[in-house]
């Protein structure tokens, strides 16, 4: 059998779908999410004993569009590779149809683990303690003159390794873009990732500068503290709103814990972001709780049933 070639997994007679052979190594289990270049699969290290779950990417080499993704996202990774807040490359394999990155399995991302609670929303501690680890991630990103451009729930996830100190994973690579060289910040780019979080800014057709990261950080936990404040009807009316909440957050009824948090990233627009004043408002914003404190960490608890609970 070719590496190629598929095998059909059947359950109750009924076949559930095709799973690609990529290695004598790795063994896929089971389609997790489908994107615009890749599909993403469970899989498991069968050269390991235990095995481990890993992660695998899957892009077809046949459509140039996905294999340069793919490259491309594989490169990211490589410069990345080690910051214990970004997802961990381990692998590359390459068959005659598909290029395939194998990647680290983490737990849950934050839009499930919200979709979870009763509130379909985090805790105010959970949140803060987030958007710092996710802030340090983000800095140490912009530090090597990167955008990610598509930062969102679904992108964070939380970390397999539940005894972690650092609990907190950036995932999805692919639409990361390098400012070395860039002199134009204010060039006109079309491209932006998610109408929901992307700034007003990269909607209405400016190129991503770390700001607009921050931006779509801050969008996140808006989104992980409940419904977003913003028409999400059409693109066209979330684009207005989102450009009057950058220009006038305070018009906006939103999580009071996260109005200091506005109030550092809006009122200081330039390429980069104030870190250190975001995460000094992460820190004050709720009495005696100090995201920042070595010994402040997420409590990680995982059901009989799968379901993922965090506090």
């Amino acid at each position: 059998m070719s590496d190629d070639e598929s095998v059909m997994i059947i359950e109750d007679e009924e076949v559930v779908q095709p799973l690609p052979i990529i290695s004598q190594k790795y063994r896929l289990i089971r389609e997790l999410n489908r994107g615009a270049y890749g599909v993403v699969y469970l899989g498991i290290d069968i050269t390991l004993n235990p095995p481990r779950e890993i992660a695998v990417k899957a892009f077809d080499k046949n459509i140039q569009e996905f294999h340069s993704s793919a490259e491309l996202e594989h490169h990211t990774l490589g410069v990345f590779n080690g910051h214990q807040g970004i997802v961990k490359l381990l692998d590359k394999v390459e068959t005659p149809s598909l290029y395939c990155i194998v990647l680290e399995r983490e737990l849950i991302d934050l839009r499930k683990l919200a979709e979870q609670t009763k509130r379909n929303a985090l805790t105010n501690r959970v949140i803060l303690k987030v958007g710092y680890d996710v802030l340090n991630s983000l800095d140490y990103i912009h530090s090597k003159e990167y955008v990610h451009r598509d930062i969102k729930p679904a992108n964070i996830m939380i970390s397999s390794n539940l005894t972690a100190n650092f609990q907190v994973k950036i995932i999805d690579l692919g639409l990361m873009f390098s400012l070395r060289g860039v002199t134009d910040f204010d060039r006109e780019d079309l491209f932006f990732s998610n109408c929901h979080y992307s700034s007003g800014r990269m909607t209405s057709g400016r190129a991503a500068i770390p700001h607009d990261d921050a931006v779509m950080w801050y969008y996140s936990l808006l989104r992980l503290s409940g419904p977003m404040p913003f028409d999400q009807s059409s693109i066209a009316s979330s684009l207005r709103d989102r450009l009057a909440f950058e220009t006038d957050f305070n018009r906006f009824k939103i999580n009071p814990c996260l109005l200091p948090v506005a109030e550092a990233l809006m009122r200081r627009v330039g390429i980069y972001p104030d870190y250190q004043a975001l995460r000094t408002a992460l820190d004050t914003t709720v009495p005696d709780y100090r995201p920042s404190d070595s010994k402040t960490r997420l409590q990680v608890h995982v059901s009989a049933d799968g379901s993922v609970q965090v506090e």
